[in-house]
């Protein structure tokens, strides 16, 4: 597991020690501290000290210009580089990557967070001090961080299954946002974008080239795959974005052993049979993971323990699955997530588009809703800027999870590379009346056969049915905690009744969604909040970790 962590300001040293001792169970942590900061790292992470900066990396990251570089960056180089040039480096680091850097000089402490989140960043704040960690948990082992649940944002989860971008369960706990870096000094904090060059605020014009994407891809591939020396997985799913990953490291590492992996609900899951079918021409070693609604009270609390917030899809249940079936293999797998954002790639997508054609566009800023040409472009690529502004913790959440059981997950859309370029190919290369990822799936059509290339997005999830309704009625049953969230007033249990009620009353998909929203928020609370002062025990928490039901 690759973590970093750390406190500024008073009475540190306890509380590092209890941050370290939560993570103990993962192996040794290192341990660095000043007169006014005490930081921690465990994993891979990476510490640097100069004269005048403490940095703290965690992630796969690297150089990206003057000149492009395919090699790691150290903690150690950015600190040299940040001598030199001030924190306008940060902006030409590329890769996955979480930094903390403690400037001595002026006492200011610098988070930052790669473009799509991939690497997680959590920040809270006391009296007198200032703590930051990959992992919220970590910071629950300080004694005055404060623990209030945030009311609204259990809520917004119970109704939609998602929180806001920044925010967690906790209202004293903040994410640093993806492609951000935030400064603290003198108890004032402001923040700001990393890398403009990646958030493009006018719709682009000219079209790019199918092999101008592959090029990009296959050096965002090579780049993160550029330790591994034996051996590299690769998350298979249904679709192109995944199997052009994996053909795309075939071409740039032909000397790797490819595993490939994938999961799902059956032999009769069309995610199964068409990864399946992607594995075949690829060639490599495949393994298949079938999820049933009797594996979830084991994965639904460890799964959960690794997101912390929890996620209203089960994708993230399935993908624990996989990861615990792929960390027996491989160290490191590649994944080919994050294409959709860039590449309009999801039904939301195209029900926006289609709504421009028709000179509909309700909901989105736009003076111009007409159904020309610009209003469409202006609308769908606006649309997909700010989805990048506001990302949430999805990609995070991911990459998490596969930490925690010692795997290494990389995304290679989830550059900004990429990005730069996704948001560079006009809405006619993404959209059209029949296919969407227009210009991706020309790009991947260069290394795979048609029927893969242009083959149709399916969902990774469970099998929809009164099974999965039953199942989950009686992991509610089992956890019972009504009394308990109503007396830390965490949400009107009146909502848990209600929702009860209607999977008493009959099954519908919305009425397995509220359900299980409502228990995710249910283990939530018995993993985090219940147990609070097991966490600020430094010999308990050592053993603390998923709940058993």
């Amino acid at each position: 597991m690759e973590a970093l962590f750390g406190i500024v300001g008073h009475s540190q040293q306890d509380a590092l020690h209890r941050m370290a001792a939560l993570y103990g169970e993962q192996g040794q942590a290192t341990l660095w501290t000043t007169a006014t900061l005490a930081a921690g790292l465990m994993g891979k992470g990476m510490l640097g000290v100069t004269d005048r900066y403490v940095v703290s990396l965690a992630g796969h990251a690297w150089f990206a210009a003057p000149q492009p570089s395919a090699q790691c960056v150290s903690a150690a180089q950015i600190g040299a580089e940040l001598e030199t040039d001030g924190l306008a480096i940060l902006n030409r680091l590329e890769g996955h990557f979480a930094l903390v850097v403690w400037d001595q000089v002026t006492s200011a402490l610098h988070l930052a967070r790669d473009p799509f989140g991939v690497s997680r960043l959590y920040l809270t704040k006391g009296a007198g001090w200032i703590a930051y960690a990959s992992d919220y948990k970590a910071l629950l082992t300080i004694a005055d961080a404060d623990a209030t649940p945030n009311r609204s944002e259990v809520e917004r989860f119970i109704s939609s299954g998602w929180i806001d971008a920044g925010q967690t369960l906790f209202a004293a706990i903040r994410q640093v946002l993806p492609g951000t870096v935030v400064t603290l000094r003198n108890k004032e904090t402001s923040s700001s974008w990393l890398n403009s060059r990646s958030r493009i605020d006018k719709s682009p014009k000219i079209p790019v080239g199918p092999d101008d994407v592959l090029e990009r891809l296959m050096c965002s591939v090579q780049a993160l795959s550029n330790d591994c020396e034996e051996s590299i997985g690769v998350f298979l799913s249904g679709g192109v974005d995944s199997a052009v990953v994996a053909a795309a490291l075939q071409k740039v590492r032909p000397n790797l052993r490819l595993f490939t992996f994938t999961v799902g609900y059956g032999n009769d899951d069309p995610e199964i049979l068409n990864a399946r079918e992607s594995a075949r021409f690829l060639d490599g070693c495949h393994t298949e993971t079938i999820v049933s609604p009797e594996h979830l009270p084991t994965l639904i609390p460890r799964a959960f323990w690794s997101l912390e917030d929890p996620c209203g899809n089960d994708e993230y249940v399935c993908l624990y699955a996989l990861t615990e079936q792929a960390a027996n293999t491989v160290d490191v797998v590649l994944s080919g997530n994050a294409s959709d954002t860039l590449f309009a790639g999801m039904d939301a997508h195209r029900a926006l588009w289609m709504g421009q054609y028709n000179g509909r566009a309700p909901g989105l800023r736009t003076d111009d809703h007409s159904g020309s040409s610009a209003a469409r472009s202006t609308v769908l690529h606006q649309h997909l800027v700010e989805t990048l502004d506001n990302y949430d913790g999805r990609m995070g959440a991911q990459a998490a999870i596969t930490s925690s059981l010692g795997l290494s997950l990389r995304m290679p859309f989830a550059t900004n590379s990429m990005i730069e370029i996704g948001l560079a190919s006009t809405d006619e290369q993404k959209i059209d009346s029949s296919n969407n990822k227009i210009v991706l799936r020309s790009a991947a059509a260069k290394l795979l056969p048609e029927y893969i290339a242009w083959r149709k997005k399916g969902l990774l999830h469970l099998k929809y049915d009164k099974i999965l309704l039953e199942l989950l009625s009686y992991v509610h049953g089992r956890i019972a905690t009504h009394a308990n969230i109503k007396a830390f007033n965490i949400v009107d249990t009146d909502i848990f009744d209600s929702i009860m009620r209607a999977c008493q009353h009959s099954y519908s998909p919305h009425t397995l969604q509220s359900l299980w929203n409502l228990v995710a928020i249910e283990v939530w609370f018995l993993q985090f909040l219940e147990r609070r002062s097991e966490f600020l025990s430094e010999s308990r928490c050592r053993s603390l970790g998923p709940i058993d039901f």
